[in-house]
């Protein structure tokens, strides 16, 4: 049985500074609306809520519930219901899921209400605040050849003259639609305060999520347009203000935008105006999926200027893995969500941390044989991973990774590194006092046989131990070394200097960070 750490208030925190720390899940709401986590049965209003409860008393104070793009979970002027074949006159392709979401709108819509309303209802029942958060540009369904299919949108299909039609920017980007066209963001426009009237009154803010996907014009085009998506925002943040007024409470507006301040620019993104004018109470930086174990919130807070200093910014943990099908295991979740706490982040968002596996496991965790590693989350680790103080002591593993850029936005880490050659280790907290580790091992993914110089190399089967020895790419290898812990008490900054011959690469680095037994401190 894992010990957990107890968060005793789910109340937001002010920091210093005046901000606020929060502890942030979002959740995309096509696994509940499919019901996935209760074996894909018939969609009930208690099992909407089950899906709330394992969320709540684990310390999350925000509870994000996505409203859909143009395909949407609730009865709309503007758009469809995901999953409507409109009365069988749309081709399915073959398909026999995507009608279940519908399927199970209706149910509820039998019962008077809707998959948002009754999570952000409960999610308000347990003490948490809520908002609704809107996909800005989906492209899950936006490959031309799907054109009047069940996976078309309203507004899609019948103007493809608003398509992007430039496909440089990454998987199903030419049928993005282009925020240039008036017509395109008085129609998101619409949709957007569609949900503020439906839902002021059971929803305390609205994030736009600008990751999902990062694609609003051109690509090179973006500085120059942001204006335009700039005044979009400022229409949002009227039409929140009115509905609040009319709800009697505040509505705050957020917004999800890439990791580095010059890359949110070059996709149209004027963040600095926004925070300037007061347009959004808080940020989230994020990946587009495959995520990022290095997020640094001070280096971007820095570059808004004085602005940065008063507006809360968060990072998330997405739910992609360190590359596509390569779930994070717990040890990776920790250590991303230390790096991030240490570097600036006045807290943590969640990203899709679905919880099915876990369900389907009886609610129970366990190592994956012949490890001591873990790959399902399950809501004991939700309960470490929204502060430092629950973090403290448990066993995590901190990471550099090479991955190629997702939607033109590149990965923090400083990798692949060419090799021979040297870097400074990934650090989060400072490793003193109950952060102290017992040990550390050095896990190095290259193109070659390295040598960590003056380090003592480890058996292979460390590498086993931590389920690291794949999948891998490109004749890549995975080799471990034992590292002084007193070294990386007492010269954190130090760098690490690696062998090998030229033309190899360091592909990943991550330093696994042993605090104890994992039947006390936490699977890796």
């Amino acid at each position: 049985m894992l010990r957990l750490p107890l968060i005793l208030c789910l109340a937001a925190a002010v920091l210093p500074g005046g901000r606020t720390w929060r502890y942030l899940h979002n959740n995309d709401g096509t696994d509940i609306l499919g019901n996935l986590w209760h074996g894909r049965r018939p969609l009930t209003v208690d099992d909407v809520n089950d899906c709330v409860d394992q969320i709540a008393g684990t310390g999350v104070t925000t509870y994000l519930m996505c409203t859909g793009s143009d395909l949407v979970y609730y009865p709309s002027r503007y758009a469809r219901i995901i999953g409507d074949d409109a009365d069988g006159t749309l081709d399915r392709r073959g398909d026999t899921w995507t009608p279940v979401y519908y399927r199970n709108a209706l149910r509820l819509a039998a019962e008077g209400t809707d998959v948002v309303r009754v999570a952000l209802e409960r999610a308000r029942y347990h003490g948490m605040e809520t908002f609704l958060t809107y996909r800005m540009n989906d492209l899950h369904f936006t490959d031309p050849a799907n054109r009047g299919s069940i996976y078309a949108s309203r507004f899609w299909d019948a103007h493809p003259e608003f398509w992007l039609r430039d496909g440089s920017q990454g998987w199903n980007s030419a049928g993005a639609l282009d925020f240039s066209h008036d017509e395109v963001r008085e129609h998101k426009y619409l949709m957007l305060a569609e949900q503020l009237d439906r839902y002021a009154d059971v929803s305390d803010g609205l994030e736009l999520d600008f990751m999902r996907f990062i694609v609003y014009f051109r690509t090179g085009e973006g500085k120059d347009k942001a204006p335009l998506m700039t005044d979009l925002v400022r229409r949002v943040r009227a039409k929140a203000d009115s509905a609040a007024q009319a709800c009697g409470h505040r509505i705050l507006l957020a917004a999800r935008v890439p990791v580095t301040f010059g890359e949110c620019l070059e996709k149209g993104l004027d963040v600095r105006t926004w925070v300037e004018e007061g347009l959004v109470d808080f940020l989230t930086l994020g990946v587009h999926w495959s995520g990022d174990p290095a997020i640094d919130v001070g280096a971007f807070r820095s570059q808004l200027g004085k602005a940065g200093d008063r507006i809360p910014i968060y990072a998330t943990i997405d739910d992609g893995g360190f590359r596509p099908r390569e779930s994070f295991s717990h040890g990776s979740f920790r250590g991303m969500a230390d790096f991030a706490l240490a570097h600036g982040a006045d807290g943590i968002c969640l990203f899709n941390f679905y919880l099915e596996q876990y369900l389907e496991a009886g609610r129970q965790v366990s190592a994956i044989p012949g490890t001591d590693a873990c790959r399902t989350r399950s809501r004991e680790l939700l309960f470490e991973l929204g502060s430092a103080k629950t973090l403290r002591g448990r066993n995590r593993i901190l990471a550099w990774k090479a991955s190629p850029p997702e939607y033109l936005i590149h990965s923090l880490t400083p990798l692949p590194l060419a090799l021979p050659g040297e870097l400074k280790l990934p650090l989060g907290a400072p490793l003193r006092g109950r952060n102290r580790p017992r040990e550390a091992v050095l896990l190095l993914r290259t193109t070659c046989d390295p040598a960590a110089l003056t380090l003592q190399r480890l058996p292979d089967t460390e590498v086993v131990r931590y389920h690291r020895n794949g999948p891998l790419d490109n004749g890549e290898s995975v080799s471990a070394f034992a590292l002084p812990v007193t070294l990386l008490r007492r010269h954190p900054d130090a760098l690490l200097s690696l062998s090998g011959d030229g033309g190899s690469a360091l592909t990943r680095l991550e330093l696994l960070l042993r605090y104890g037994d994992t039947a006390e401190r936490g699977y890796f």
